[in-house]
């Protein structure tokens, strides 16, 4: 059931939202999707849509995948619509942490800055669900805030967190992660505005492990200028 306290405070940050628009971190989130291989073709499930920012910057590349975002506030949902109208994305308003499950399995499940305004009790469950709907060879996207900065934030300007903005250690994502069937493959710690700021973690379904040669980078650097090419210009 969506928590109507939590959906309330997005619907009225939606607001917020529109005046920044694009920034920095939006646009840093699609390279790195493109550099992990995100295709025309692949299928991604964006969780923490907002108002459809990012979702229009991966419609960009996404032509013919499918996309399903969600977000836990109608209103930012309707704005995300408006912001990304692309047919093969599909929107749809809930609560993160009570993800349904359906057949379909995708290529990407992102979680862009959300996994903090997700209460903690529910990140085993939300862990599992979420490598229910990955491809064999599918990949979990996380970018968060460190937990120092979120601390830091907590003891010295409260005002300008979210209504759940709780700090996650790394090691509980790992370890969730790990007891949901996924591996973490690769992590970087940067930072766009503030020095140790943000964490940017990639998750693989933990099969059978076999002796593989490493493949060339997917996609070809060729691939990725021709994408750039396509979305800005």
């Amino acid at each position: 059931m969506v928590d109507t306290k939590v959906s309330d405070f997005y619907d009225q940050f939606s607001e917020f939202q529109q005046k920044i628009a694009y920034n920095e971190r939006h646009f840093l989130m699609l390279d790195k999707m493109l550099e992990l291989g995100m295709e025309r073709n692949s299928d991604v499930m964006e969780l923490g849509c907002g108002i459809g920012i990012i979702t229009s910057l991966l419609a960009k590349v996404v032509k013919e995948g499918r996309i399903r975002s969600m977000d836990i506030s109608p209103k930012s949902v309707e704005i995300a619509k408006q912001n990304a109208p692309a047919e093969n994305i599909v929107f749809e308003v809930g609560d993160v942490a009570e993800l349904p499950i359906e057949d379909h399995r995708y290529d990407f499940v992102t979680l862009f800055d959300v996994l903090e305004h997700v209460p903690v009790k529910s990140h085993p469950a939300l862990m599992k669900v979420i490598k229910e709907h990955l491809k064999p060879d599918g990949r979990l996207v996380i970018n968060i805030p460190t937990a120092r900065i979120l601390r830091y934030l907590h003891e010295h300007t409260p005002e300008v967190l979210q209504i759940i903005d709780q700090p996650v250690e790394t090691s509980e994502i790992v370890a969730n992660a790990e007891n949901a069937g996924l591996r973490m493959v690769a992590f970087e710690e940067y930072g766009i505005w503030r020095e140790e700021e943000t964490r940017f973690m990639v998750f693989e379904v933990n099969g059978e492990f076999t002796l593989r040669e490493r493949e060339a980078m997917k996609p070809s650097i060729k691939r990725r200028i021709q994408n750039k090419f396509e979305i800005y210009w």
